[in-house]
Parts: C-alpha cells; sequence; structure tokens
C-alpha cells in the first residue's frame, strides 16, 4: 500500500512531519537470533507489527539494548507493548537507516534519529497529562 511504511505526526490536530519507518518482516524468526527460520520450530514467532492503538507503557531515553536481537542498541525507544517488547525507536546504523519504508524489523516499528528524537521528547511531555482515546476514524471515544 502506498504510503504504508510511514509515520505522520501530529501536534495540536497539525501535521508537523512525515517520515518513513520499518515494521516487522512478517516472517517466522528465531528467537534471539537475527536471521529468518524457514520452519516454525518452538522459539520461533511471527515478526508483525501489531494494527492498533496504544498507549506507551515506558519510555527510555538511551541505554537501553534488546534481549532478544543480539543486544541491539535502541536509543528513544517508546515501548508500546511491554510485554512483546514493542517499541517506536532509532536506528542509526546506515543499513538500517537506508531500510526506512519497508518491511525490516523483527516487529518494533524503527524510526530515523531525528524523527525518533522528536518523537520522543513530545511524548515525554505528555507524562502526567490526559490523553484522549479515538477509535480507528480518529474521532473521540467518550467514555
Amino acid at each position: 500500500k502506498a504510503g504504508a511504511q510511514t509515520i505522520r505526526i501530529y501536534h495540536r490536530g497539525e501535521l508537523i512531519r512525515v517520515a518513513k519507518i520499518s515494521t516487522g518482516r512478517g516472517i517466522f524468526e528465531l528467537r534471539d537470533k537475527n536471521r529468518a527460520c524457514t520452519k516454525r520450530p518452538d522459539n520461533s514467532y511471527f515478526s508483525i507489527t501489531e494494527p492498533g492503538y496504544y498507549n506507551f507503557q515506558e519510555l527510555i531515553k538511551s541505554g537501553y539494548e534488546s534481549g532478544e536481537w543480539d543486544n541491539a542498541s535502541m536509543p528513544n525507544a517508546m515501548f508500546y507493548k511491554r510485554g512483546r517488547g514493542l517499541a517506536l525507536h532509532e536506528v542509526f546504523l546506515p543499513q538500517k537507516v537506508a531500510d526506512l519504508g519497508k518491511r525490516a524489523s523483527g516487529g518494533c516499528t524503527r524510526l530515523d534519529p531525528s524523527t525518533a528524537d522528536t518523537l520522543f521528547d513530545m511524548i515525554a511531555a505528555t507524562r502526567g497529562a490526559t490523553i484522549p482515546v479515538v477509535d480507528e476514524s480518529g474521532r473521540p471515544v467518550l467514555d
């Protein structure tokens, strides 16, 4: 789908940034290894980025390393599904940055350094604030 591997960031209803991202590859992968598997052994999982609306559960600016992906560095980690280890996070290695715009991750949502830094700071600024819940059409859900 055109534009499927992009993020659109809004602030107070105004679009402020559009950037390429990478989401899950959509293949079976071995846990704790950075390679695909052709069968489905017990230690595998399907590397998708689950669609939906999530609240951020934990923010870690620097120093976080993935326990599942060979201790890969994940600066600006914004966890939205902590139990599965899913986060939006920065990638900075040239090959990972070059992969932005196509499905290339183990399930997380990868962002370029500038977008990750901007988004992290925006989300961190909302701590303690009331955040509206919206439905799939973007309309507020009233409780």
